[in-house]
């Protein structure tokens, strides 16, 4: 297995450093901000351009392979600089060059755990920490939109998706990862607000559209905050951590979570994964966030799914390789040990 899953982790790199030449063009995000008026067949709207979040992905995955041999530091600096210098004011903004929409925790969150992962400045990512911590609220959660106190609830009417279990996870992990120490104390309440949902076994798709990435999320952050997991948190996971087999994403979330949990990679998801692997070294796209949280647009969302997936749902080749990618080389590194 070890030598099958080195060929696929590089032939997967391979794709994913030509769609870096061309500035990840593929996983590019356009959107329309006059959906609504677009719905209703009144065409004044403008499309925008992000590749914020899907380089923030790509970028994590990077640094997986980089700390295992397989890419270069200077290709991860210049990926990472390159994200530097699309911060905002308090943070990064999905569409980094649209004045409408505000800076958001998700994105803000992924790339300050990769600044600190490469030991960037320790000023700098203090200080986006901070700007993250004045977003957690009273009950622990971690509102999505880095904006003012005063202008949350605005915020929620115009884009939806302020509380989501996925992004509060993802970005609780980035705060606690900039100084365990020093924000151990001002996480405790989103240790427990994430355990509670956690527990309920709602974990209802906000941003992301498989709960498995939330599950994976949560996961991650409540090992590394509490060191262990307790046997009722643990079990609830296990019996949450069922992914669609025909699902590339889905099998990577499973086998992350397995990881995590220390339980052994389930071969078959392994296998399938691999199998799914295209000539090219790409995996096929799949349906990943969506562009806004469903509970938002007033539409039958079957007939949505059925006509225009592409104005509810944001995928892309070059994201589903690299999550695929970010699994195997996990996988890889265990069985080196």
């Amino acid at each position: 297995m070890k030598r099958k899953i080195e060929n696929s982790i590089r032939m997967a790199l391979q794709y994913i450093l030509k769609e870096r030449e061309r500035d990840y063009r593929e996983a590019w995000s356009i959107f329309f901000w006059g959906l609504r008026d677009y719905l209703s067949f009144n065409h004044h709207f403008s499309p925008v351009i992000g590749d914020i979040f899907c380089r923030a992905i790509v970028l994590d995955t990077l640094i997986d392979l980089y700390n295992t041999g397989f890419v270069e530091k200077s290709i991860v600096t210049a990926d990472l600089n390159y994200l530097i210098s699309k911060k905002d004011k308090r943070g990064w903004k999905y569409y980094p060059d649209s004045n409408a929409l505000p800076e958001d925790a998700d994105d803000t969150g992924l790339i300050l755990e990769s600044l600190v992962r490469m030991k960037y400045d320790e000023r700098y990512c203090n200080n986006i920490a901070k700007s993250l911590v004045g977003n957690i609220l009273e009950d622990g959660a971690i509102f999505t939109w880095l904006v003012n106190p005063k202008e949350r609830e605005k915020a929620e009417k115009r884009w939806g998706g302020g509380i989501s279990p996925a992004v509060t996870a993802t970005v609780a992990y980035s705060i606690y990862f900039v100084d365990p120490i020093k924000y151990k104390k001002i996480l405790e309440k989103t240790n427990f607000w994430l355990q509670r949902k956690l527990i309920s076994g709602k974990i209802q798709p906000v941003w992301y559209v498989s709960p498995l990435y939330a599950i994976y999320r949560i996961t991650r952050f409540l090992k590394i905050y509490n060191n262990s997991l307790s046997d009722d948190i643990k079990e609830k996971i296990i019996s949450l951590n069922v992914p669609d087999i025909n699902s590339v994403l889905d099998l990577s979330y499973a086998l992350i979570i397995q990881k995590i949990l220390g339980i052994n990679a389930d071969k078959s998801f392994v296998y399938r994964i691999l199998n799914s692997q295209r000539a090219d070294g790409s995996f096929k796209e799949e349906y990943f966030h969506y562009y806004m949280p469903p509970n938002t647009l007033n539409i039958n969302l079957n007939i949505l799914k059925k006509y225009r997936p592409d104005i509810l749902f944001y995928s892309s080749t070059t994201v589903s390789t690299t999550i695929a990618l970010k699994t195997l080389v996990l996988i890889y590194r265990d069985i080196i040990k």
